[in-house]
């Protein structure tokens, strides 16, 4: 086959080199690369502003090539290039079995279109995302695209994952008055008013959609928990002594194993009709929640191995006993006091003193090292800057 650019090409050929290709030609070429089934790398080079190296590993090559096909990846042209995007994707897509590689640069950092991750941590963007984007479609081998600190907005990058649900997208939320956290993380730790987390101030948290695990207890001017449907992964969710006036929240969250609901301010006389289909639950505490109503989807949690009402939550005559009745195995509790005492969090024969449940949850949360863990701002590496000094607000 006759390129335009007067190079001879047979069909089965499974190296190309394009690296002189510019916008002019790429429309043609692209008809051309389709007649080349065999193809296996085709190398576009650069646009002249990139500046890694093979060596350096800023671009994966994946495994499947054969090495003997590698060199076709070859240093990237000195000349600056004129193709688009638009270029780039279309000739991917006449080749799709093969690794097509053009290197690039932006906001000062090099990528190919083979790369695995981009990473724009602590990069400042101004435009809300846009050049990133329009390279994305191009970026065939990503899975990792982190904006950590490039001030674009939440509602941009939510688009961005949306638009993308194969690649992990990530980047940092502010909620409560002194929390921060990336979007990828899978717990928070922001209990007691310490933190002060309102209905005002949390609304980013919707964002954190891979969390499994959550512990924003006593936080009680908090009252709208909307972000709770953005959390399918779910297992573990600590709720008492908040401002919950209902239940609803929590219907979407059916892989919970753990609950804590006891003393929910404003929710006495709890309706539990929305934890229908909460049946991988195994602990649930529902203490000092008053008359419940619709008890009746307890039925449906055969996997219950505790379940506490304590004194001050009450079922209608007969509850009690057909419960017990359908779980001769469940621990049922009817007589705790706040529903954070006792039995629940404590046991003589446990690990360290503590019911087993509640020793495995102070490992997961690292409650014995609170004051370093919590969510709060000053406790994620990943808010500074690499080399500068991590400060906390006792230091300054």
């Amino acid at each position: 086959m006759l390129f335009r650019s007067g190079s001879i090409h047979r069909a089965d050929e499974t190296r190309l080199n394009l690296s002189a290709l510019t916008h002019a030609d790429a429309a043609e070429t692209a008809v051309l690369l389709k007649e080349m089934p065999e193809l296996v790398t085709v190398d576009l080079g650069s646009d002249g502003l990139w500046s890694g190296s093979e060596e350096g590993g800023t671009y994966t090559v994946p495994a499947d090539i054969p090495e003997s096909d590698r060199t076709a990846l070859s240093a990237p042209a000195a000349a600056e290039r004129d193709l688009t995007w638009e270029d780039i994707r279309l000739l991917q897509e006449a080749a799709p079995g093969a690794a097509v590689c053009f290197r690039f640069s932006l906001f000062g950092k090099s990528f190919t279109t083979l790369d695995e991750e981009m990473n724009f941590h602590h990069v400042t963007m101004e435009d809300e995302g846009a050049a990133v984007r329009e390279v994305l479609p191009c970026m065939t081998h990503c899975r990792v695209l982190d904006m950590d600190f490039s001030g674009v907005s939440s509602e941009s990058m939510a688009q961005i994952r949306d638009d993308y649900p194969e690649m992990e997208v990530i980047w940092r939320i502010w909620f409560g008055n002194d929390c921060s956290v990336r979007t990828d993380t899978e717990r928070i730790l922001a209990s007691n008013l310490n933190h002060v987390l309102t209905d005002d101030n949390t609304q980013d948290l919707k964002y954190c959609t891979k969390l499994r695990l959550l512990d924003i207890g006593h936080n009680s001017y908090l009252t709208d928990f909307g972000f709770l449907e953005h959390m399918p992964d779910l297992e573990v969710a600590i709720l008492g002594v908040t401002g919950m006036k209902d239940l609803h929240w929590l219907a979407q969250c059916t892989k919970l194993e753990y609950l804590e609901l006891n003393t929910l301010y404003g929710a006495q006389d709890a309706d539990l009709a929305p934890l229908e289909n909460l049946t991988a639950l195994q602990h649930l505490n529902l203490c000092r929640l008053g008359h419940v109503k619709h008890w009746e989807v307890l039925r449906n949690m055969t996997g219950l191995r505790r379940l506490y009402f304590g004194r001050y939550t009450w079922l209608p005559d007969g509850a009690r006993e057909e419960l017990e009745e359908l779980f001769p195995d469940t621990e049922i509790n009817w007589t705790l006091e706040t529903g954070c005492d006792g039995p629940w969090r404590f046991d003589e024969t446990g690990p360290g003193g503590y019911a087993e449940r509640y020793a495995l949850l102070r490992e997961q949360f690292e409650y014995s090292n609170y004051t370093n863990v919590s969510s709060s701002w000053y406790n994620d590496p990943l808010y500074y800057r690499e080399g500068e000094t991590h400060y906390r607000p006792w230091m300054w």
